[in-house]
């Protein structure tokens, strides 16, 4: 069955919202893109696969917010309905009072028998070819972009042969799980639609549904452990920022969880338009914000590691400080050895950068 978006009346502001924060989504893609490709060049080549598994993601993520955009103007159009002047998808019709109705120009608001039938004869042959929006498309580039968002991770910690490959493999199977299964909830939306009747449907709904959020706690445990449990060999300015995108990650993930339950928490034109926001900021922060944070922190220990570009990226004054290894000592011993050598050393960091704090 099609998602909920397609069964409702949307005023011209409603419908609007949807397709501006899709196109907002769109250039926010794009912008991370530039972004990535043009700071990559300042990143230890240790670190630089973290920008182009970024720009991966955007090209990825842009893809398909284009895609939504252009199904959500095609799938729908302005005219009258009863009494009212809105935008309807004409495929599904609903009259004025939200019942089915295979008139032409109408759209049903519920998932009626009439319409199950149709939705399964339309063909191009006899003119019925379906035009109905579908998040469905989300679920594929999150195939793509889900395991490489936690590679990103992996990237920066500076993991490699066995250990990377293991914590790879880990953070892909769990990402999978989460997201087919929450795939496959969502052919089960119609059944919270009012009146509706279908418990079966609830049911299966609720099924993948927390199967779903099972994966996503396994994701949280192994990440949590994998990535952030480890980040203590890093230097403080790139530890600080992992906590960050820790918080940051959480958040975000949550938020989809929430927007795939809306038909659960409000099957209205309200809830489709607040999840379209909820789904879309949640990829804006958790692709292009992330990325920009895991980048950030690339850029930290290309820098505290030597790495001339990224020092001048950083703009690090390298007044004070010893080298990222010295940062895990107490640091009263290190400003006392530090002090007593502070004119004789201003030459010699000329040539050999050291990293601050």
């Amino acid at each position: 069955m099609p998602n909920m978006e397609n069964y409702f009346l949307y005023e011209d502001y409603q419908y609007q919202l949807i397709a501006h924060i899709l196109v907002f989504g769109f250039g926010a893609m794009l912008a991370g893109l530039v972004y990535f490709a043009i700071t990559a060049s300042s990143v230890a080549p240790k670190y630089r696969m973290a920008n182009y598994l970024g720009c991966v993601v955007m090209v990825s993520a842009a893809l398909i917010l284009f895609t939504q955009y252009k199904i959500w103007n095609d799938s729908f159009q302005f005219g009258r309905v009863g009494s009212n002047t809105v935008w309807f998808n004409p495929t599904l019709g609903v009259n004025a009072e939200g019942q089915a109705s295979l008139s032409p120009g109408d759209d049903a608001a519920l998932p009626t028998e009439e319409v199950k039938q149709r939705l399964a004869g339309a063909s191009v042959a006899d003119g019925s070819m379906l035009r109905v929006f579908s998040n469905g498309y989300r679920y594929m580039n999150w195939t793509i972009d889900v395991p490489t968002l936690q590679i990103q991770l992996l990237t920066v910690l500076g993991l490699s042969g066995a250990a990377f490959f293991r914590n790879a493999v880990k953070f892909t199977i769990g990402g999978l799980a989460m997201i087919y299964t929450s795939y496959v909830a969502q052919f089960f939306e119609p059944a919270f639609a009012p009146d509706a009747d279908w418990s079966f449907g609830v049911n299966m709904f609720w099924l993948f549904y927390f199967a779903s959020w099972v994966a996503y706690v396994y994701i949280l445990y192994a990440v949590y452990t994998g990535v952030f449990k480890q980040t203590g060999h890093m230097h403080p300015r790139s530890q600080k920022l992992m906590r960050g995108i820790w918080w940051l990650f959480v958040g975000s993930w949550t938020a989809y969880a929430i927007a795939i339950a809306m038909p659960a928490i409000a099957y209205d034109v309200h809830g489709a338009v607040t999840r379209q926001y909820l789904f879309t900021f949640s990829d804006v922060v958790s692709k292009v914000i992330f990325g920009a944070m895991i980048s950030r922190v690339a850029l930290y220990q290309s820098a505290a590691e030597g790495y001339a570009p990224a020092i001048a990226s950083c703009q690090w004054d390298a007044l004070e400080g010893n080298t990222v290894t010295n940062h895990r000592n107490d640091s009263n011993d290190e400003h006392s050895h530090h002090d007593g050598h502070v004119n004789q050393d201003r030459e010699s960091q000329q040539h050999s950068p050291v990293v601050p704090r």
